[in-house]
């Protein structure tokens, strides 16, 4: 241990497994308030479509820490198609969510673009199956005769 360096109890994959581990709880909450809210009829699919986006990212930031091994790049993509459709029906009922004001309009924004571009960027990595980094690592271990555990 350096000179400056301080002893903690909260290591950072234990740090990433609570934010995981917080994100997945608001995920939970936010599909349990779509189905309270679902005879509204704007704001149960908009907080659906929220739902959707925070599963999808809850599902592939989890995976890097969670599991033994990330997603590969065909379930990433899939995660990301269905955080591009949550986003989009995010977006379609926007009208549910009254004056939002100049931070409400950036995240609206944010919803449209980002309901165009991940699911073109989840059915490319779908398509083209990019190899990872911990793919790729694995794969250099293998070929020099190391164990790549």
């Amino acid at each position: 241990m350096g000179k400056h360096e301080r002893r903690t109890f909260i290591t950072p994959v234990l740090k990433h497994r609570l934010v995981t581990g917080m994100f997945a709880l608001i995920t939970v909450l936010t599909f349990t308030e779509a189905l309270e809210e679902w005879e509204d009829r704007l704001q149960g699919p908009l907080l659906l479509g929220v739902g959707l986006f925070l599963l999808g990212a809850t599902v592939i930031v989890g995976s890097m820490s969670i599991g033994p091994r990330p997603l590969r790049s065909f379930g990433a993509g899939a995660w990301f198609v269905v955080m591009g459709a949550g986003a989009a029906l995010a977006f379609a009922y926007r009208g549910s969510m009254g004056d939002v004001g100049s931070r409400g309009e950036v995240a609206l924004g944010a919803m449209l673009l980002l309901a165009v571009t991940l699911p073109f960027l989840g059915l490319w990595m779908m398509v083209a199956r990019p190899e990872q980094n911990w793919e790729k690592e694995r794969r250099l271990a293998r070929e020099r005769g190391v164990d790549p555990r």
